[in-house]
């Protein structure tokens, strides 16, 4: 049967996007996945509806693509005061191939309690971005707190196709809760392939988990209701375990844990049963049914991430059916076995973990010399190799900081389990990264987790009523700005009404559009950096301006509701290396804040030297927060916190921040009274970027908007900024990031929005370079370095960068995506020795 693969690869354009398509191998080996025959396209006579089905599903998987994403941060865990550096991989398709699809990422920091601190927007290019998050913006707490990203395109595929990743956040004020464990489980026992069937011995898995949602090592016994006992059963991981069941129908069963009984699932009088037994080179697949007529052939397949590799018919009776399916057909990820009835309906599922040969990579991080000495210069040496010892190039993101103060987790998420697992199954999942660690029990512990956990992003059943899979958003290519136009007089929608858009205080881009019939507009596809004043201006049909002008919140379409984050124990490193090296000992919150003003510092003093470009304003911000809080906790620095000054929140910001000592507005001019003589225009820094010239913003930044405003006005506060700073300074935090809020005016809207998060580049010093090698003030920093986006050519590539002052351990980790579409991540240490 002939395979037309002409509409697969204008879909492949669209999607992944023109520069991809300069990846002849990568791309060249998708369009013959997609346009394979060999699995599908044989005319199985009698099997027409299960036939249609697969078709339908694998259709469906390719004009709906999923994207899942990764962010690599720079640590697992961080100071109150810290910056939290982010790379962002979005992939879509088959072989984990950047996407096309979504140019804005939201990426979102939560608290303990579930609100959200902060949220910005990055600019996606063919699948990376990067960012910096910033804890100043969240209460001063111990604790764990929770990174979330998404596309909106990804939303319309469940839960786990949102990226979070849980990070530990250290606060010299407030001690950490302890970590309590109750003696409440949830126990629940899931039949392997779905069902429990009269008279057919299976595998019974099941998972047990405390009230803190962790997992609960169990042990108990079942019983049927007549009190007779069946098995006795004990947890083999994480409150995971298998039981092998014999069930019969008429008779409920019931286990006994710790004095608590929970019911066994019904048993079926009829049914099918799909066992699978994954072992070294193919899956043993074992099929067995009763109550149904002995001609029943059923139908058998297998997919990855939405690509159907295997289909084959299978007899279906009360003998025993065995196939092997070599696991060299299947590529590696999470495979999907299902059987569909003679009527197409899926009657069992199961999922399993496939490890393909050719997927095998070697990641070679090596450090040219060892040990190091302080502020001595380091090369890594990154090479890639794939399972016939051949240099492969990819794209990757590197982070180097002390790994003496807090345990690493080597079994936290990373891109490796976020790809290959996590964007796949429904639900919490612990220690994502043991899966695929070296630990000899980590594959049988991995098919015990998809036994327990496994799941889809859609039921089956909708599959042949298409119309039943609901997407709800549309990929966004930019940002949309969008509200209503009503007459002045009677609120009636207005069709045809002109709506003039202009972006910028200078109105630097302008566009326009007319109001459909229900009085609606929307400008989409805006590329716009950073918080910026918005105008938006409507007159009716015939240029009249009696209209009323309604725009709608910036982040309408975006989830606003968490749930408080599950807390974990902070594990500190029992004995710090360097402590007892030191002439004098750095407390480790001492370290957090000198570590950040270093960092500022030398952003500041030698930022603008040779080979060091500054790309935004951000970082010096940020310390600014850290370095002047004791001074707000102690009253010498002014402020107006407007959580606890609500009553202020109903008076325009102008007149707010006039409350505040040395403020003056009167007309459009604001002043601030400083200690120089100089008549410099004051500058206005809100959420982390400044403007010179940002009066518009007092005007129409609603005041509900604001979280705090402060006035730097003394010398010491505002030298920081330079020349900039002689005018003083207003530092203006938002809520979280917030964009526009709902309003209506009549014809004319002045308005803040927020656009993409404007780059960032972490600031590395180079001594001998661009900072001299006897530079007076102490280095110690954490992160030694972060470079979010690294390429990796075919052979290998070299990362440079300079040690601190501190004597400890230093971890590098470095994860990526091969140009084949291998994630991989591999991590490494060395010491650092001030007797060199």
């Amino acid at each position: 049967m002939h395979t037309d693969c002409g509409p697969a690869r204008s879909h492949l354009s669209i999607l992944f996007g023109d520069s991809l398509l300069l990846k002849v191998i990568a791309i060249v080996v998708l369009i013959v996945l997609l346009c394979r025959s060999d699995a599908i396209s044989q005319d199985f006579q009698g099997h027409k509806a299960q036939i249609d089905f697969i078709r339908l599903f694998q259709s469906l998987h390719q004009d709906l693509p999923r994207e899942r994403l990764h962010l690599h941060t720079d640590r697992q865990w961080y100071y109150s005061d810290d910056l939290i550096w982010f790379s962002a991989y979005v992939v879509a398709g088959e072989h984990h191939i950047f996407s096309g699809i979504s140019s804005v990422l939201y990426v979102e920091l939560i608290e303990p309690d579930g609100s959200i601190a902060e949220r910005v927007a990055v600019k996606l290019e063919n699948g990376r971005g990067e960012g910096v998050l910033s804890l100043t913006n969240a209460l001063a707490q111990s604790g764990t707190f929770r990174i979330r990203s998404y596309t909106v395109w990804a939303l319309n595929f469940g839960d786990s196709y949102t990226f979070t990743q849980d990070i530990t956040v250290i606060s010299e004020e407030i001690k950490e809760s302890a970590h309590i464990q109750k003696d409440e489980i949830d126990l629940q026992f899931l039949p392997e392939g779905g069902h429990l069937v009269d008279g057919i011995p299976t595998r019974l898995a099941y998972k047990a988990i405390g009230t803190d949602g962790f997992g609960l090592d169990v042990s108990g016994t079942i019983f049927d209701r007549e009190g007779n006992e069946i098995t006795d059963f004990r947890s083999t991981h994480l409150g995971k375990g298998i039981v092998d069941f014999m069930p019969y129908a008429g008779t409920e069963y019931y286990a006994v844990v710790n004095g608590q009984n929970f019911d066994l699932p019904r048993t079926l009088s009829s049914g099918v049963v799909m066992n699978i037994h994954p072992d070294e080179g193919f899956f043993e697949v074992h099929i067995r049914a009763t109550g149904i007529s002995i001609e029943s052939e059923y139908i058998l397949f297998a997919h990855v991430r939405g690509n159907v590799y295997y289909v084959s018919p299978v007899p279906v009776n009360e003998e025993k059916e065995t196939i092997f399916i070599p696991r060299s057909l299947l590529a590696s990820g999470i495979v999907h076995f299902t059987l569909l009835s003679p009527e197409a309906k899926p009657v069992a599922e199961r999922l399993a973990f496939n490890k393909n040969e050719v997927d095998k990579l070697q990641v070679e991080v090596g450090i040219d010399e060892e040990p190091l000495g302080l502020r001595s210069e380091v090369v890594i040496n990154v090479e890639l190799l794939d399972f016939e010892q051949k240099v492969l190039g990819g794209t990757a993101s590197i982070s180097v900081y002390d790994d003496n103060i807090i345990e690493y987790d080597p079994y936290a998420t990373d891109i490796v389990a976020r790809l290959n697992l996590e964007a796949e199954v429904k639900g919490y999942i612990e220690q994502p990264g043991f899966y695929f660690s070296d630990d000899e029990n980590a594959d049988d512990y991995l098919d015990l987790l998809l036994l327990t956990q496994g799941w889809r992003a859609y039921d089956m059943t909708d599959i042949p009523n298409i119309e039943n899979i609901a997407v709800t958003s549309l990929p966004e290519d930019g940002f949309t700005i969008s509200g209503k136009v009503l007459s002045g007089w009677f609120a009636r929608p207005l069709e045809d009404a002109t709506v003039v858009l202009s972006i910028g205080e200078d109105h630097e881009h302008m566009e326009i559009v007319t109001t459909d019939e229900n009085g609606r507009f929307i400008f989409s596809g805006l590329e716009i950096y950073g918080p910026k004043i918005i105008t938006l201006r409507a007159n009716t049909q015939r240029g009249g301006d009696n209209v009323r002008l309604r725009i709608d919140e910036q982040f309408k379409h975006i989830p606003e509701d968490h749930e408080p984050v599950r807390q974990h124990a902070i594990a500190y490193t029992s004995e710090p290396v360097y402590e007892e090296e030191l002439p004098v000992a750095v407390s480790p919150g001492e370290r957090a804040r000198t570590s950040t003003e270093l960092n500022l510092e030398q952003f500041f003093y030698f930022g603008e030297m040779e080979e060091v470009v500054i790309t935004a304003e951000r970082e010096p911000v940020d310390w600014l927060d850290a370095a002047l809080r004791d001074r707000v906790r102690t009253g010498q620095l002014h402020q107006i916190d407007l959580d606890e000054a609500e009553h202020l929140n109903s008076l325009p910001l102008s007149v707010v921040v006039s409350q505040l000592p040395g403020v003056r507005v009167v007309g459009n001019e604001l002043s601030i009274r400083t200690g120089s003589m100089s008549s410099a225009r004051p500058v206005i820094i809100l959420d982390g970027m400044i403007f010179e010239d940002g009066f518009d913003l007092l005007l129409h930044l609603p005041t509900s908007d604001v979280k705090s405003v402060q006035v730097l006005r003394r010398i010491d506060e505002v030298s920081i900024l330079g020349a900039r700073g002689a005018g003083g300074a207003l530092v203006i935090r938002t809520r979280r990031g917030g964009g526009i809020t709902p309003r209506e005016k009549r014809g004319l809207i002045t308005a803040y929005f927020e656009g993409y998060q404007q780059s960032v580049r972490f600031y590395s010093p180079r001594y001998g370079v661009n900072l001299p090698v006897d530079y007076q003030n102490p280095d110690t920093r954490i992160t030694l370095h972060w470079d979010p986006n690294i390429e990796i050519p075919p052979g290998n590539v070299k990362v440079r960068f300079w040690t601190n002052d501190i004597s400890s351990i230093y971890r590098v980790v470095l994860q990526g995506i091969t140009e084949t579409g291998i994630p991989f991540s591999a991590t490494r240490t060395f010491k650092v020795r001030d007797n060199l």
